[in-house]
């Protein structure tokens, strides 16, 4: 009975995903028609932030200005396919039936940081104990030298690239289903994941590495190695996740052309200057 309800949940949450999806599709092609001569740019909200100041760059250098739009990776994917979006940005790989559509470019590096409110006295977990926590084994922060209290896990939204890399790293998915615990507070967005742990003393969350400085939060190391470019270059931090952006094979000179400019020497010392790692 049990396993028949999850896969109802799961059939319903697909159904509203695809109906995000075309909702999205719809704006974004409104959006297009409204900005004739701009390059629109969709997808990973985790992404966004670093492809904002590269579009305020390029427009600086070229006069051609790049309308971001913080959709989530699955629908700027979708809506790049489409014809919606000129190029689609992505914090995981594309799959099989994407790259078909699609020619995908890794641009940057970043970690996926394991992130605690500042007044928690915990400062490194294992990977073991990074999964047993968000799949629901460990319950209570006293079990691993912490406070009796019980942890809040707080997660993405299915379907986020965030949220696909980080299962990938911990081990968190059996053919495709989610393994992270069902009670945990899900957020639309690194913002949201941020805010909820922030402001918990007892919250765990994930975000990317390079939203880090400034906020009211703290990155754990992981296995006694923390988040840095180094260590995610030469292999030692685990949690290290490419960000991609695609785009069709009919692709205008102007799209082609801010793809140029992110790979370059130019656009890869903002990648840098953003707190991510330039693959150039």
């Amino acid at each position: 009975m049990k396993k028949k309800l999850f896969k109802e949940k799961q059939l319903a949450n697909q159904t509203l995903r695809r109906l995000a999806s075309l909702s999205s599709l719809v704006i974004l092609s409104a959006c297009a028609s409204e900005a004739e001569g701009t390059i629109t740019v969709a997808g990973s909200t985790t992404v966004t932030p670093i492809m904002r100041e590269l579009a305020v760059a390029f427009a600086n250098e070229t006069g051609i200005h790049a309308q971001i739009q913080e959709i989530g990776t699955s629908s700027g994917i979708n809506a790049t396919i489409e014809g919606a979006s000129d190029i689609a940005m992505s914090s995981r790989a594309l799959r099989d039936e994407e790259l078909a559509s699609l020619t995908p470019i890794n641009f940057a590096v970043d970690g996926m940081a394991v992130i605690v409110n500042p007044s928690n006295p915990i400062n490194n977990l294992s990977l073991e104990q990074v999964t047993s926590i968000f799949a629901g084994e460990i319950t209570n922060w006293s079990e691993i030298g912490g406070n009796n209290a019980i942890i809040t896990v707080v997660s993405r939204e299915e379907g986020s690239g965030a949220r696909t890399s980080f299962e990938g790293f911990v081990g968190l998915t059996d053919s495709g289903i989610s393994l992270i615990r069902r009670d945990a507070l899900i957020f639309n967005g690194t913002g949201g994941i941020i805010a909820a742990v922030s402001g918990n003393r007892n919250a765990i969350g994930y975000v990317t590495a390079g939203v880090l400085d400034g906020i009211n939060v703290t990155d754990v190391s992981i296995n006694g190695i923390r988040f840095s470019g180094e260590t995610v270059l030469n292999g030692t931090y685990i949690f290290a996740n490419n960000f991609y952006i695609a785009y069709g094979v009919d692709a205008s000179e102007d799209t082609r052309a801010f793809v140029d400019f992110i790979m370059s020497t130019a656009g890869q010392a903002v990648v840098a200057a953003a707190g991510f790692v330039p693959v150039n």
